[in-house]
């Protein structure tokens, strides 16, 4: 079994080292390698082979816009006070939702109609809930525009120094 994700990688910003230099003195967190930020667009867990190859076929037959990501500011899951997710707040776009609906209806991976799509991207995991309120007012002008022009098909490897992730295919954006 294949643990598989959809998503687009993003290039490293000013800002992003500070930040992530804050969350490594901070107990039980793991911040994610810079290398590895990415937008999820969704996460299909654990798969056979199989089953991503006939993803990967369908997949690599979608036609999804480039898009604008703008990050700005911070946010966390599910509550400033008792965070577990600290995220660099993504702004919708039109490209964006579209994307994630296509992706969505290919994998089956629909978001619950009680909860909403909130795209974002990950940049630490808190092992015990932590009060992240300081860090996002720190943090609150960390922003960054970049064009992205692909989507991927990855591999999560777990290890006990956190997920490695492989490249498996991409989809280039129009």
């Amino acid at each position: 079994m294949l643990r598989i994700f959809i998503a687009s990688s993003i290039e490293r910003f000013p800002g992003l080292i500070p930040l992530i230099e804050d969350l490594e003195v901070i107990k039980g967190s793991r911040p994610v390698k810079t290398r590895e930020l990415h937008l999820t667009f969704s996460f299909l867990g654990e798969i056979s082979e199989a089953d991503l190859r006939e993803i990967q076929n369908r997949f690599l037959e979608l036609r999804c816009d480039k898009y604008l990501l703008k990050l700005s500011g911070l946010g966390s899951f599910p509550t400033t006070g008792r965070s577990r997710v600290l995220f660099i707040s993504v702004e919708q776009n039109r490209e964006i939702m579209e994307n994630w609906r296509k992706i969505a209806k290919l994998t089956g991976n629909t978001v619950l109609p009680e909860r909403k799509m909130i795209p974002h991207i990950t940049v630490c995991r808190f092992g015990i809930p932590f009060d992240t309120g300081s860090l996002v007012k720190k943090y609150k002008n960390i922003g960054f525009t970049q064009q992205i022009r692909k989507i991927s098909i990855f591999r999560s490897v777990l290890s006990k120094h956190g997920p490695e992730y492989d490249e498996i295919c991409a989809l280039q954006l129009k």
